[in-house]
Formats: structure tokens, sequence, C-alpha cells
């Protein structure tokens, strides 16, 4: 049910739909409860929060959930998942640094 949960939370995200992210955040916090916090399936779920997050320019959470995931991710016992997931990670990292620069030259 959560990986429906999660799909429903990021196809409602893609639409729109401002119930995306109290879906996507109950998926999170089920999947932590259910796998804890370094599980691919929980690290999915953060994924999918933090990009509606950084669709909303929601900075000081994106901040604490992108650490939490580069934890996870680092923490991972499976270097088959950590190769997966870490070219997101850079991405996230560059997507970040990118906005900071534009929001800073917004404010110049």
């Amino acid at each position: 049910i959560l990986s429906t949960r999660l799909y429903e939370g990021i196809a409602m995200s893609s639409i729109g739909l401002p119930g995306a992210g109290p879906v996507l955040r109950e998926v999170v916090r089920e999947r932590e409860k259910l796998n804890g916090k370094v599980h691919k399936d929980t690290l999915l779920a953060k994924l999918g929060l933090i990009t509606w997050l950084l669709e909303r320019n929601e900075w000081a959470e994106v901040v604490t959930l992108f650490g939490e995931f580069s934890q996870g991710i680092r923490a991972l016992p499976d270097t088959r998942l950590r190769a997966v997931f870490e070219p997101i990670l850079d991405f996230q990292n560059k997507l970040a640094v990118a906005n900071v620069a534009r929001s800073n030259s917004l404010l110049s």
C-alpha cells in the first residue's frame, strides 16, 4: 500500500494538486516506522518528498531532509543501491547550489 501511496503522491505532485505533500509525508513517516531510515524504500520516499519541496522552494525542510537522505545513501549496505542513488544525490546537490545562486542574484 505504501508504494501505491508514494506513486499517488508523485502523480498528485506532477499535476500540481496541493494534497501531494501530506501524502508524501505520510509515506516517509510510515516507511521510517516500517523499514527504518536507511532502507531503499524509505530513501525513495524521501526523494519524492524532497522533490516536491524543491518545487515549492521550501528550503529549510529540504536542507534537513537532504541531510538525512545523504546520510542514508552513504549508510546503505548494498553497493549497487548506493551506485543508483549517488548520481541522484550529486544532482540534488547541484540543483540546490544553482537555486541558492539564483536566489542570491534575485536579492541583489
